[in-house]
């Protein structure tokens, strides 16, 4: 018997001729946390947070929605009429709304090919049903654009003759009157129309009671394959995070995924923001570029990711070469830091000798070593900076200093006449290496990279763009009480940059090495280090879809908390045998060395008084809970953290 030939073959277009590698809300929620890696200073306080942002773009979508149905339409809304009005929600003082929402839209469109694919047999059961024309009727709050571009991308063969989506039409399949537009617009009976899809009401319930032909559009293993994305997707929403046990990484290096976090973060940042050269500032940066490159191993996207040095950097050594003028107010960029501090201190931020400036400091009868508190107001060191051949000295000081620098980074590829995009990464915590360089680099944009950032002091170069990692999480303040624990197990046993040298090879970076600080590189930092590298290649395997959602940024936060709340017993030990540079500013390292204090503890059991000079003692450590983890002071940990870290 011959078959019918129908004289339109219409086909649902989302999980029918287009499947997605995962579940459709994750692609609202890449663009949810697009926009909060990019544009987190502009977003208002209620929805800094990945889930609240997408969740009011659906609101948005509800209100469009229920707009246009009292209209006489559908429920219906377009994605540039969300976007538009989302944006203005979140970020009601943005300026350049317009240009924003087409570079989401356009992000949002580039993720949906990324985790999308052809249909393995639907070309051939729509080769099997004979026609006269081809369509796609699709409930979608994107445009014809938007679709055809997701179906070159992923090759579709099949030749469309006409083109029907809800949000264009103003008409939905859910209500049945796209189905009747499409009849009217092609003049044609509901026997002659046959339509494929997967949706049991959308796609045949509705289409049968109009007398369309229609078939239910459910190839087992797809259909399977959907079903077990949407039951991952839909549990891992119940979750604080990912079943740890699943990642391959043990217990004690839980800090791992905040690691593997961070730089995915980067990674997906650059790509974003069209970046070909990365930069990991020294000390802490040598380790983060081993992960990153332990991370682009096992990358299968096959995207091509930015080119990643190790830059020789540090305050001191760029700071005095990026001094756009020797005043007290060009000062006030390390005052504002360091308002008490001895011109010894200050001179040694600066890398000038003492034995260059010396005359001069006593010639205002200032002490190399007194401590000065705001040395912006003492007369003396006003009347230092008014001297003219003080002045002339410092500025031959700083442009020896700035040629040599911009000489170094021509080196590296940052060429001072040639202004380009690049991107930095460094821990934090307010960037002031990145300001530096931006002065020096007047015409390039430079994009930073940081575990966390806390407020400016200093007003931002025009070409500086910075981002933290840690920004936006609900325990950000805690955690940036203890930035040095972290600090340690990043740290670097090459030492710290002070400056550069002109030798036969090019411009080399002179190192300073601490025995003490490198003595617990050895002896604690470099098998944490070995291992947390050791368990990037288990997370990749495990984890890496998950990235989509954000659902790692939000782990990787949990286990920093728990690495500074409930740290490692090596780790406290680590700290509290720790010799800290703070020669900038400071002048000297800190010594993080401690002694038990049973006295205090003891007295602790004698009332609220005795517990609060316990506490602050604590405090004084810099650490609390390494300090009572060193000394298995485990149950006044628990009690510590319920009174002092709880929300």
């Amino acid at each position: 018997m011959e078959k019918k030939v129908y004289e339109l073959l219409s086909l649902d277009l989302w999980d029918t001729v287009i499947r997605r590698k995962c579940h459709p809300d994750a692609i609202k929620n890449a663009t949810s946390e697009y926009l909060f890696t990019n544009y987190f200073e502009h977003i208002i306080d209620d929805f800094k947070d990945i889930n609240a942002l997408t969740e009011s773009r659906v609101d948005c979508e509800r209100q469009i929605g229920a707009k246009t149905s009292k209209s006489g339409i559908d429920d219906e809304y377009e994605i540039h009429d969300v976007m538009h009005m989302w944006i203005g929600f979140v970020m009601p003082q943005y300026n350049d709304i317009d240009k924003l929402v087409d570079e989401i839209y356009n992000y949002e469109l580039k993720k949906e090919i990324e985790n999308t694919y052809l249909d393995p047999t639907i070309v051939d059961t729509v080769n099997s049903i004979p026609h006269k024309q081809l369509a796609y009727v699709s409930d979608f709050y994107a445009g014809i654009p938007y679709i055809d571009a997701v179906l070159d991308a992923i090759n579709c063969p099949l030749i469309f003759d006409r083109k029907y989506i809800s949000c264009e039409c103003g008409y939905n399949k859910r209500s049945g009157r796209l189905f009747e537009y499409v009849l009217n617009d092609c003049n044609i009976n509901s026997n002659e129309q046959m339509h494929l899809g997967d949706n049991q009401y959308s796609d045949v319930e509705i289409p049968s009671g109009k007398e369309i032909n229609v078939m239910h559009y459910v190839p087992k293993h797809e259909h399977e394959l959907r079903q077990k994305k949407e039951k991952e997707y839909n549990d891992s929403k119940k979750l604080p995070g990912i079943d740890i046990s699943k990642t391959g990484v043990k217990a004690k290096g839980k800090i791992s995924i905040f690691f593997y976090g961070f730089i995915s973060w980067i990674l997906e940042s650059c790509i974003q923001d069209s970046i070909k050269k990365v930069y990991f500032f020294t000390r802490e940066g040598e380790f983060y570029k081993q992960i990153y490159d332990e991370i682009l191993k096992y990358d299968k996207t096959g995207r091509k990711f930015p080119k990643a040095e190790v830059l020789e950097v540090s305050r001191i050594a760029t700071f005095c070469a990026s001094l756009r003028e020797i005043t007290l107010n060009e000062l006030m960029r390390i005052w504002n830091q360091y308002s008490v501090q001895p011109l010894s201190a200050l001179f040694k931020s600066l890398d000038i000798e003492k034995d260059l400036v010396i005359n001069y400091v006593k010639k205002y009868n200032i002490d190399w070593d007194e401590i000065i508190t705001y040395p912006w107001l003492d007369e003396r060191v006003i009347e230092l900076f008014k001297d003219n051949a003080f002045i002339l000295l410092m500025e031959k000081e700083r442009d020896a200093k700035k040629e040599i620098l911009l000489k170094y980074l021509k080196q590296k590829g940052i060429d001072f006449e040639r202004g380009e995009k690049i991107a930095i990464v460094d821990i934090g915590w307010r960037g002031t290496i990145q300001d530096n360089i931006s002065y020096l680099l007047p015409d390039h944009i430079i994009k930073g990279y940081y575990i966390g950032l806390i407020q400016f002091l200093n007003e931002q170069p025009d070409n500086v763009i910075k981002r933290g990692y840690l920004n936006g999480c609900k325990k950000f303040n805690l955690l940036l009480q203890y930035v040095m624990p972290f600090e340690m197990i990043c740290n670097s046993p090459n030492g710290s940059t002070v400056g550069y040298e002109l030798r036969e090879e090019g411009v080399v970076a002179i190192r300073k090495k601490e025995q003490e600080e490198d003595w617990v590189y050895y002896k604690y930092i470099e098998d944490i280090q070995r291992e947390i590298l050791h368990d990037m290649s288990a997370l990749c395997e495990s984890i890496s879809a998950y990235y989509i959602d954000g659902k790692i940024r939000k782990l990787a936060h949990i286990m920093l908390e728990d690495y500074i709340l409930r740290p490692q017993r090596i780790v406290a030990d680590a700290y509290f045998s720790l010799k800290h540079n703070e020669e900038f500013g400071v002048g000297e390292y800190v010594d993080k060395t401690t002694c038990f204090r049973l006295d205090l503890l003891l007295k602790a059991f004698g009332g609220s008084k005795q517990r609060s000079k316990l506490a602050q003692f604590l405090r004084d450590t810099t650490w609390p809970q390494g300090y009572l983890v060193k000394y298995y002071l485990y149950p006044i940990l628990k009690l510590y953290n319920d009174r002092y870290a709880s929300e």
